[in-house]
């Protein structure tokens, strides 16, 4: 009985008179059949049962429409909550959620007190679409599914959806007056060329806003929105080029995949003013095209886009911070980031000519070529990666003074400044003083300068590798010519640590600290415990373009010499191997001899 009083709630008195109509005529059927007999009884119980049966019609409606003022109330509750929460609001955010409560009491008021401003049941048919706009209805208790252009049309008048609204075809879907969706808004399919979707003044979204391959969408315009409670997806957006949302202030978290071309996908995606609770994960931005975010709670992942412009406005990224194959990158701000409890992740951005080149990314200098978007950035929880980006210059992070203090025992809290192209300086995370794991230096470019106030550091690699890795070398012209020399000035401070390796086959040099004017590399290194590790591969002696090759290790002298001592021998975990440029082991005396033969 309670699915036929479901069914009948849905399709409204007009089916209840047609049943009454029929039983009518099997009531004069009957009484034409035999006069002798009464039915007067059994049709008063019939009639009892139908009038019943009406009523519970009607207070099935009337609880309905009920809950929906009172969903409509919590909305209004949580709104304001949330404007509670958020207590940074400035003045236009701030109206912007006070013309939302004022829109909701508005449609609360028009609900109340107009009967056929409600539409009761799901929208599904044609013939639910015809009656709905016959009705003049503007707000819908159930779930709508539009899948023609027809239906959208037929929508035209919609002001509020109490549930899912999900909408799989049609050209131009403009619905001028829909500001509130009580469920999930999901776009898919869409199969014609061409599509736009506009809802100029839609401003929340109860649960989740999805968008599922929609192969003919060409644009997604909510001006006015301003709250998604749940998530925002969107995949498979082969031809979207342009998703504005610019006043939404609150979303739980984003996820958008659009196609992975320079000429196609998302050009314009603005979500400046954007918190959101949880992560943000974008790939696949076309050329040219910008990405301005809010304040995220967790990750940042901006991966595989051809995207040009990178801004968000956090202070702590409580997750890990992803940019990654963005080749096209040339601006990035973040002008207010002070620490990152997950992974810093700068890599694989290789650009077409000249790559990055002299990357823009200053919010306080003059200078084209130094990093300066990550100024105020002081700590990362797990690894910092900057790696495998085609750069010309690298100077910053030099506020950062710890990595992997939220390395949990795992076998993350290490640094990788490794694989950068056309590098010519590089002066890098030169305050730090705390390193949970090891650091790896590795590449080509004219100058290295880093880490010069770490004064202990034993951490090593998840594989046993020794603490600190140097490997650098010369850049070189097409020709394989080196260009300039490659000199180091590193761990200046550095006293005690339980691993080192350098591979000195292209270096130069050590370089001169600018106020002492003395080499200071490795210089202070008093007794690396009772563990030391330690290769060093040496120059190559038959450098034609850099003479003799004979290497200045100056500032190591007092800890060399007392490894060619066998001062550290006394160790059973201590081991030091020294190797020619061509790989062949050297004895203590011949390295240590040729290391310091420049020396006074």
């Amino acid at each position: 009985m309670e699915d036929f009083q479901i069914w009948l709630f849905k399709k409204q008195k007009s089916h209840m008179k047609k049943l009454l109509s029929y039983l009518l005529v099997i009531v004069l059927v009957v009484n034409f059949s035999s006069c002798s007999e009464d039915y007067s009884g059994d049709i008063d119980d019939l009639q009892k049962q139908i009038d019943d049966l009406d009523k519970k019609v009607e207070d099935l409606k009337n609880q309905q429409l009920a809950d929906l003022l009172a969903e409509i109330a919590q909305l209004k509750s949580d709104i304001a909550s949330l404007e509670d929460d958020l207590t940074d609001l400035d003045s236009d955010v701030l109206a912007n959620y006070n013309e939302l409560l004022t829109n909701l009491q508005a449609l609360e008021d028009e609900i109340a007190n107009s009967g056929n401003a409600v539409y009761y049941g799901d929208m599904l048919t044609d013939a639910d679409f015809t009656e709905f706009k016959a009705l003049g209805a503007t707000v819908v208790i159930g779930k709508v599914a539009a899948t023609k252009q027809q239906h959208l049309d037929d929508l035209n008048a919609v002001k509020m959806i109490s549930n899912n609204f999900s909408i799989a075809a049609g050209t131009t879907i403009n619905l001028p007056y829909l500001e509130t969706l009580g469920g999930d808004l999901y776009i898919f399919s869409m199969p014609d060329a061409g599509a736009t979707v506009s809802f100029p003044v839609l401003k929340s979204i109860a649960n989740d806003f999805v968008i599922n391959n929609p192969v003919g969408l060409e644009s997604i315009s909510m001006p006015e929105l301003l709250v998604v409670f749940k998530d925002l997806k969107g995949v498979g957006l082969h031809n979207v080029n342009l998703l504005t949302m610019p006043k939404l202030d609150f979303v739980n978290s984003i996820y958008l995949e659009a196609e992975k071309s320079a000429v196609r996908g998302l050009a314009t995606l603005d979500l400046s003013v954007t918190n959101v609770v949880e992560g943000v994960e974008i790939r696949g931005l076309a050329e040219g095209s910008e990405v301005n975010l809010g304040v995220v709670g967790e990750d940042i992942i901006l991966s595989d886009n051809f995207l040009s412009s990178i801004s968000f406005q956090n202070t702590d990224v409580y997750g890990d911070l992803v940019i990654e194959q963005c080749k096209f990158l040339t601006s990035l701000s973040s002008p207010n980031l002070t620490s990152i409890s997950g992974s810093f992740r700068f890599e694989w951005n290789l650009g077409g000519e000249g790559g990055l080149g002299n990357i823009a990314l200053k919010s306080t200098s003059t200078e084209a070529d130094v990093i300066k978007a990550f100024d105020k950035l002081e700590t990362v929880g797990r690894d910092f990666i900057f790696s495998f980006n085609t750069i010309a210059n690298v100077k910053g992070f030099h506020a950062v003074t710890s990595v992997g203090g939220n390395n949990s025992g795992d076998e993350t809290g290490n640094i990788y400044v490794q694989g950068n192209m056309g590098v010519q300086q590089m002066y890098i995370l030169n305050n730090i003083s705390s390193v949970a794991k090891g650091i790896l230096i590795e590449g080509k470019c004219d100058a290295f300068t880093g880490f010069n106030m770490i004064t202990h550091h034993y951490g090593r690699f998840g594989d046993g590798q020794p603490s600190i890795q140097l490997a650098l070398s010369q850049r070189r012209d097409d020709n394989n010519v080196p260009v300039k020399l490659c000199t180091i000035d590193a761990f200046a401070k550095l006293t005690h640590t339980n691993g080192i390796f350098m591979d000195l086959g292209e270096v130069t040099g050590f370089g001169i600290d600018p106020v002492s004017r003395t080499m200071r590399t490795f210089g202070s290194i008093v007794s690396p415990g009772e563990e030391l590790y330690l290769t060093v591969y040496l120059p190559s002696e038959d450098d034609a373009t850099f003479g003799t090759g004979k290497f200045g290790a100056c500032s190591m002298s007092n800890f060399l010499t007392k490894v060619k001592n066998g001062d550290y021998d006394l160790y059973a975990n201590s081991k030091a191997e020294f190797f020619d440029y061509n790989w062949n082991p050297l004895d203590y005396t011949t390295a240590v001899d040729a290391l310091l033969a420049n020396c006074p």
